[in-house]
């Protein structure tokens, strides 16, 4: 499978997951991989797990250019990877971007090389994402544009990128808050204004808020498949479905050859309206909750 775009992924201490994913990757031909591998926390277990990986990184032929950057030590998930995209964007233009716990189908890569390709010049447009959370076990040809920016397998352009603050600085500013909220309903801006302070009191150590926060302050808007192409296998055996089933995705399938692009760059109300529905604010602090928890249990076992 040939694509135009490279790739940057990123990756911790969970082998059993990175063989999976980088299992599908590698089978990937693209312009490069870039692979960033997070450093180990300051005890003999975790900095053992590092060395695992590195060695299999390492050793594992892609049929693409490989470029490593090895962290030596610990930075934490907010500067791990918003580090590790700057590092990517320092040497291209646009790319597909993945880590160690999404499991992508054949055509995500497709659908983003061919969306990196025609929206490259649509300022307005800031990313692709491969994850539909109402796309499951859908069949389409179709694509559309959402104010959901989702981050489980994205691409995106250095352009779009230039916008990231890590430390989401605009957000505390009175003028920003009242820009934004003129342009939602009170239920949305609600649950823009809990992520975002969310951000400021629970979860410091996070990149993917911040991300959010620039995609909206700047008008974006994010490419988003009809079908769902990326499922997380990061919590595979937990017991939280009943209130995060998203992690459980099961694929649909986008046929790239039939591709039907939408007649104009327009957000789709209804998309964005039935996923504030189906996943509030409540559920999305219940995710990061089980998914931070899932992270501490695999850190210590």
């Amino acid at each position: 499978m040939k694509i135009e775009s490279p790739i940057l992924y990123c990756c911790y201490n969970r082998l059993d997951l990175i063989k999976k994913s980088l299992d599908i990757i590698k089978k990937i031909e693209c312009k490069k991989i870039y692979i960033s591998i997070e450093g180990p926390k300051n005890n003999q277990n975790d900095i053992k797990k590092n060395q695992e990986i590195i060695n299999y990184i390492q050793n594992l032929s892609f049929s693409s250019t490989k470029e490593l950057l090895i962290n030596d030590k610990n930075k934490g998930c907010k500067f791990a990877i918003s580090s590790a995209i700057d590092w990517f964007f320092e040497h291209e233009e646009h790319g597909i971007i993945l880590e160690e716990d999404l499991l992508p189908s054949k055509s995500f890569f497709h659908f983003c090389d061919y969306a990196l390709n025609k929206y490259e010049n649509k300022n307005n447009v800031m990313m692709i994402s491969g994850t539909n959370y109402l796309g499951e076990k859908v069949k389409s040809n179709n694509y559309f544009f959402s104010e959901h920016f989702l981050i489980w397998g994205w691409a995106t352009w250095k352009r779009s990128w230039n916008f990231y603050d890590v430390e989401m600085k605009n957000w505390k500013k009175e003028s920003v808050k009242l820009e934004i909220q003129k342009r939602y309903s009170s239920k949305e801006y609600n649950f823009l204004k809990n992520r975002f302070n969310s951000y400021f009191k629970d979860y410091s150590d996070t990149w993917d808020i911040q991300w959010y926060f620039s995609c909206i302050y700047n008008k974006g808007l994010t490419v988003m498949p009809q079908a769902n192409l990326v499922t997380n296998i990061g919590v595979e055996g937990t017991h939280s479905k009943k209130y995060y089933d998203t992690l459980f995705l099961e694929f649909g399938e986008l046929e790239i050859e039939k591709i039907n692009p939408p007649a104009e760059i327009k957000r789709n109300y209804n998309f964005d309206l039935k996923l504030h529905q189906k996943y509030n604010f409540n559920n999305f602090i219940l995710i990061k909750i089980k998914l931070f928890l899932k992270k501490i249990f695999y850190f210590l076992s």
